[in-house]
């Protein structure tokens, strides 16, 4: 009985936090359909953590985009035809539905990888490089 839980993190980006069963249990008296977004805080995750097989990133923004794929060029990832993430983001393609999937160096619509099953990520809980190593999602109820 886990549940997904659409929120805003502090800086006011869109995201969707999945929220286990166990944690469910121990709130429940505290968790309905939705979760008023000042009480969350969610810590980011680092895309070491995303860059692996079935799970995508969703950016709906270019500068999304930007930031993402400039972390994975620097990690040293490449496009499946060897040419770097640099300056090259394909994000005018499906614009705010647009997802990458890192591990394979490819990207397509959000639909797509939804009817495939994939793991989609949202870029906005993606820590920025230079925050450190995060491990998995972590809901902190203030």
């Amino acid at each position: 009985m886990s549940k997904n839980f659409k929120i805003k993190d502090k800086s006011g980006r869109d995201g969707i936090v999945h929220v286990p069963k166990e944690f469910l249990l121990q709130q429940e008296s505290d968790v309905g359909d939705t979760w008023e977004t000042h009480n969350l805080e969610i810590a980011e995750i680092h895309i070491k953590e995303v860059i692996k097989e079935n799970t995508v990133i969703h950016c709906e923004t270019e500068e999304e985009a930007n930031r993402v794929l400039g972390m994975a060029h620097t990690l040293g990832y490449k496009w499946w035809y060897g040419k770097g993430y640099e300056d090259n983001t394909e994000w005018y393609i499906y614009k705010s539905k647009m997802c990458y999937d890192l591990f394979e160096g490819s990207y397509s619509h959000y639909d797509y990888f939804n009817s495939k099953n994939h793991t989609i990520i949202p870029s906005t809980q993606i820590a920025d490089l230079d925050t450190g190593e995060i491990e998995g999602y972590k809901i902190v109820k203030l």
